[in-house]
């Protein structure tokens, strides 16, 4: 009969370190699987030389930072991050559209600065142009009169001899001109375009450089961020240990609640659960060879009376 009790609290004990163990290893893989109540982890007795030093604001004594610091801090820093990324997104917005409208407005004003030095050309060209095309008129003229005269041939060569040499006038003030269009392109733009580029540049500029920073400063905290969290993690993993989940197994298949452990998923709950029902079917086994050995026990006394009344 002993045995099969044994057999049932070893069962029990089992049980109860079977699943201390499954919760140390789904806390070290998962910390948030469990909440950790640091206010049941308090030493106010032992902590009153750290609060008197920490009153005189002095660095002669220093502890590790406590999770709720951490977490506040890892809060702040998140906080920021979103901030931060909020800010770049929207300057990254506004890059983008700057830049367009600095485009659109640079295609206007190139189209005016084109027309303008075209007719900076031909006005160059004017004088050049008409005679030119007086020559050619004078020549096309003279060869649809035509003549057998000897000196009819020399006369239109000289014609030809000017106007070339009135085109070359005309292709020389035409380069000059363009010579002086490239040099002094700005001159040829709209005044008020070219000042809405300059404005749209200087603003564009600006906000990328406040991007770049604000980008900067990102990635800083991100790396800060990473810092604190392995800072956090670590904290946290140190904060309990396998006894802390042994007492918290044992407390749940006693259906007893004590220790800093708190289960925080549906994986742990179930585990929970689980652990629960099965250490109620253990008991209630155990119960129940306690009582069946108990009423055989009486039923053995009441069949073998005492001799000594029997002999009387």
């Amino acid at each position: 009969m002993f045995k099969k009790i044994n057999v049932w609290l070893f069962s029990y004990l089992a049980i109860v370190l079977l699943f201390s163990v499954v919760y140390y290893c789904i806390w070290g893989a998962r910390p948030d699987s469990f909440i950790i109540n640091s206010e049941l982890n308090l030493n106010p007795l032992s902590d009153i030389p750290l609060l008197s030093w920490q009153e005189m604001d002095t660095d002669a004594t220093t502890s590790a930072p406590n999770l709720s610091e951490i977490s506040a801090k890892l809060a702040g820093i998140k906080a920021v991050i979103n901030e931060l990324d909020l800010k770049v997104r929207s300057l990254d917005q506004q890059v983008d559209s700057g830049r367009a409208e600095l485009a659109e407005v640079g295609r206007r004003n190139q189209t005016i600065t084109m027309a303008n030095g075209e007719s900076y050309r031909q006005d160059i060209t004017a004088e050049a142009s008409r005679s030119v095309v007086d020559a050619e008129r004078v020549l096309r003229a003279f060869s649809e009169r035509g003549s057998s005269e000897r000196d009819y041939g020399v006369a239109e060569a000289n014609l030809r001899v000017k106007l070339a040499e009135m085109r070359v006038v005309q292709a020389e003030q035409m380069a000059e001109a363009y010579r002086y269009f490239i040099s002094n392109i700005g001159q040829f733009g709209d005044p008020q375009l070219m000042a809405q580029m300059d404005q749209l540049h200087d603003k564009t500029q600006a906000q990328a450089r406040e991007r770049e920073q604000a980008w900067e400063l990102l990635s800083q905290k991100r790396t800060e961020l990473i810092d604190v969290a392995k800072t956090w993690r670590k904290q946290r993993l140190d904060a309990v240990s396998w006894l802390d989940f042994l007492f918290f197994s044992i407390g749940i298949s006693t259906t007893t609640t004590y220790g800093d452990v708190v289960g925080n998923s549906r994986l742990v709950r179930s585990l929970i659960a689980t652990q629960l029902l099965i250490c109620v079917f253990v008991m209630a086994g155990f119960v129940s060879s306690v009582v069946s050995r108990s009423g055989r026990r009486d039923g053995d006394t009441s069949l073998n009376p005492d001799p000594d009344i029997s002999g009387s």
